[in-house]
């Protein structure tokens, strides 16, 4: 499930740090260890002494290959004692400047320094709570899970709202939707199927650059719909690295080396391409559905926090359908632009035909090539295969041109996941399942006639008729998922899953390995189920269930002080927008807005600051609340210019690919389109959720009629 996107995903990126070739960017000093500082000093001590022992000695010594490059790499190992403990101080004092940056911010609005624009005292704490927690995600000196607990200290301490109501908002059933539907993507994980999906639409895809990078992106925006964009993006990545790690060393191969180099260029533009494209993929598709980023699932709790009256009311604007009828075709449509924007720009058509001076080709006569002899990428891939395979007296007749088509590296990772398990059908069915409650749950036609399945409530209750309309409002989404979820632990497995499989499980690794279920080996009878609760406690993302909770107490304690009332009303006033801003251009300077800051901090965070205010905004000027929410939320998953917008982005960064100045200038371009799709797909597909310009909803008119009282004396 995409969560982004976002605190799972900072679990994912320490998952897999070990494993990139490069670190995505941080600052010079917030990563470093005064234990690692320590040893570093010892260790340097030691050299030292070990140079005084003269050349003679120290010639002496048998050099240690494998420390050789480590030292080549870590300007650390050289540096002498004094120079580590400046270094040591400097991170220390850096790590303090970062704790004691959120309370000084914040301790101006505890010294009511908005008092004289007619705040109360609870508003001004509010807004230095605000400044605290915004701060802390942005620099993180602590990890952002503990962070997204200091409303249940800070709230109630300070006087601005009770521990209770803070509290009661950490679990709400958007929640119990997240961590239901999470059990599913666990199971989904756990029997291998998302790989088994994607080896086999990887491998109809075929070799082709162009047709390479449409199927990854494919793979990715289908499966972030549902998964996380974290272990969407992480478990793509080693594949496509894979596959350009086999294209580079066919054209090594190359005697030429005019062509070899030009060949190389295309090679690396290609590989950059590839690995911007996926975690961009991940995360455009990642929007199109409730469960698909953490920042919908704020959006929706913010609307039902700030408007009541949505639960009584017949009108529900916002279901898993109607979001995946407006955000989908907005989302498809912005994947195709991107792909068309980088295939035209920057793919080109890769050769690998070269001639080899093999004696084996010089004897068959296949050192002279035409264009009907050309040997495509897959044709050279799988050469590599049957080289190794066969033996010195059949590699002759191996190498010889052949009628059979050859298969590619996709379609032998398939076969070795072996035939479909019982438990795979099942978990397919169930997930297929789910995805039809979710989407049929309440169906409505006209204005008074609803014939979703959660009908049933209301023939099983017994109630009278006059309450027909709030038991229709009783099952959630959360209910589907749950009830899903939880099934996956009655269903008993008879396959359990290989040890490789098991041993990636346990260490929460998203990396993808290379598996072959063994039908002959003499694995003991046992019986367990399709999923277990152990590795639903240790694979659960509870640090995004704490971060969305944060955002939905931040949203309550907004609403208990009128917090955003008065943000909205300073602004309101003081510059006229209803009167001077045409609805279309400021939802335009609202997405650009937030796209903006969302490069640079927490897209979760983002929303979670930025919706509560925007509902107050809709409701001030006039308008359908939705009308801003919406594209604002898209504009949250639109991070495309920095490594640490995203995780997927830093994820595909640290492969080093591509350069910080490729994300940033491909990243501009796409930027602007996303927020122009956001803004033109609301004003084309806002109907689907009931937005009419210059219309306010009747269950939004409570609420606006209940706010028109300024908070200004």
């Amino acid at each position: 499930m995409a969560t982004h996107d976002l605190l799972d995903e900072n679990q994912n990126e320490s998952n897999h740090s070990n494993h990139l070739q490069r670190s995505p960017i941080h600052d010079q000093y917030k990563d470093i260890s005064v234990v690692e500082l320590e040893e570093e000093m010892k260790n340097s001590n030691s050299d030292h002494q070990q140079q005084e022992l003269g050349e003679e000695e120290a010639s002496s010594f048998p050099p240690n290959n494998n420390n050789m490059d480590e030292q080549d790499n870590n300007f650390k190992s050289y540096e002498s004692p004094s120079d580590l403990r400046k270094r040591k101080a400097k991170a220390i004092l850096f790590y303090w400047l970062r704790v004691l940056s959120g309370p000084v911010l914040a301790l101006p609005f505890f010294c009511n320094m908005l008092t004289p624009l007619g705040a109360t005292i609870a508003i001004n704490r509010c807004a230095g709570i605000t400044i605290w927690i915004a701060t802390y995600w942005i620099t993180e000196p602590v990890p952002i899970a503990i962070t997204s607990l200091l409303p249940v200290i800070l709230f109630p301490l300070l006087g601005v709202t009770s521990a209770k109501i803070i509290t009661e908002a950490y679990f709400s059933e958007l929640s119990f939707l997240f961590v239901g539907s999470f059990m599913v993507t666990i199971a989904l994980e756990r029997w291998n199927l998302h790989r088994r999906f994607s080896l086999f639409v990887l491998g109809l895809i075929g070799m082709r650059p162009f047709l390479i990078l449409l199927g990854f992106m494919l793979l990715g925006g289908t499966l972030s719909m549902f998964l996380s964009n974290s272990a969407t993006t992480a478990m793509l990545l080693p594949m496509a690295n894979a596959v350009v790690s086999s294209i580079k060393k066919k054209n090594n191969e190359n005697p030429n080396i005019e062509k070899r180099e030009k060949e190389l260029v295309k090679i690396q533009k290609f590989a950059k391409t590839l690995f911007l494209c996926i975690p961009y993929a991940s995360s455009i598709m990642g929007m199109s559905t409730l469960i698909g980023t953490p920042t919908n699932l704020i959006f929706v709790h913010v609307l039902n926090e700030k408007f009541p009256a949505l639960q009584t009311s017949d009108d529900d604007p916002v279901t898993f359908a109607t979001w995946f009828l407006y955000a989908f075709p907005l989302s498809l449509t912005f994947l195709v632009l991107v792909y068309i924007y980088f295939s035209i720009l920057f793919v080109r058509p890769i050769s690998l035909n070269h001639e080899s001076t093999n004696t084996v080709e010089e004897n068959t006569g296949l050192n002279n090539y035409s264009p009907s002899n050309y040997r495509s990428t897959a044709n050279l891939l799988e050469e590599d295969k049957l080289n190794e395979e066969v033996s010195p007296r059949q590699e002759e007749v191996a190498v010889a041109p052949s009628s059979k088509k050859p298969s590619n590296i996709f379609r032998e990772q398939y076969k070795a996941l072996g035939r479909i398990r019982y438990e795979e059908i099942l978990l397919t069915i169930i997930f297929l399942v789910m995805c039809l409650l979710w989407v049929s749950r309440d169906i409505q036609i006209g204005s008074n006639l609803h014939i979703g399945w959660n009908n049933l409530v209301y023939w099983i209750s017994g109630r009278p008729e006059k309450e027909k309309s709030s038991l229709l409002k009783y099952v959630g989404d959360g209910t589907v998922a749950v009830l899903l979820g939880s099934l996956l632990f009655f269903i008993p497995s008879f396959n359990p899953p290989s040890e490789k499989d098991q041993h990636n499980n346990d260490t929460n690794s998203q990396q993808i390995q290379s598996t072959t279920t063994s039908r002959n080996s003499h694995t003991p009878f046992t019986t367990g189920r399709i999923l277990e609760w152990k590795q639903v406690k240790n694979e659960m993302p509870w640090d995004i269930i704490l971060l969305l909770g944060c955002g939905f107490s931040l949203a309550a304690a907004y609403n208990q002080c009128k917090f955003s009332d008065f943000i909205v009303d300073v602004i309101v006033v003081k510059l006229d927008l209803a009167s001077k801003i045409h609805p279309y251009l400021m939802m335009l300077v609202i997405c650009f807005a937030v796209n903006v800051i969302t490069e640079f901090s927490s897209n979760v965070g983002t929303a979670s600051l930025l919706m509560p205010l925007l509902a107050t905004l809709s409701i001030r000027v006039g308008q359908n609340p939705i009308l801003y929410m919406a594209p604002a939320t898209l504009a949250c998953s639109l991070a495309f210019m920095t490594p640490i917008g995203t995780v997927p982005n830093s994820l595909a960064f640290g492969y080093g690919h591509f350069k910080l100045t490729d994300m940033v200038m491909s990243g501009v371009v796409l930027s602007l389109l996303g927020v122009a799709s956001a803004v033109l797909g609301t004003m084309a597909l806002g109907g689907v959720l009931g937005v009419h310009l210059d219309q306010v909803p009747s269950w939004a008119n409570s609420t606006l009629t209940a706010t028109t009282t300024t908070v200004f004396p």
